[in-house]
């Protein structure tokens, strides 16, 4: 099965420059993979409802067959290079990565 990702991006409020920063070699290495189909940021006060959110955006997605997975990284969260690929590439319905 081809995975193709809901990249998601709940904030509180909006995105800061310096946050958009570190996020910006995260979002070129997951386009350039070829798995993220969409990518959407969410921001509202309440970070929790920018999740819910997007997990009902990823739902209408499902349902259309235009992805198969969601993978939300917070704002404030740093990939590594090759990250969103290493973890698409697990053999299971739910991967997670360590937080600290």
């Amino acid at each position: 099965m081809t995975k193709k990702l809901l990249l998601g991006i709940p904030t509180y409020r909006s995105v800061t420059s310096e946050g958009f920063a570190y996020q910006m070699g995260m979002l070129l290495d997951a386009v350039n993979s070829g798995l993220v189909r969409h990518l959407e940021v969410e921001a509202n006060m309440y970070v929790t409802m920018a999740r819910n959110t997007m997990c009902k955006t990823a739902i209408d997605l499902w349902k259309k067959g235009e992805v198969t997975h969601l993978l939300m990284v917070d704002d404030d969260t740093l990939v590594p290079p090759g990250g969103i690929t290493k973890l698409a590439s697990r053999d299971f319905p739910v991967v997670g990565a360590a937080y600290y």
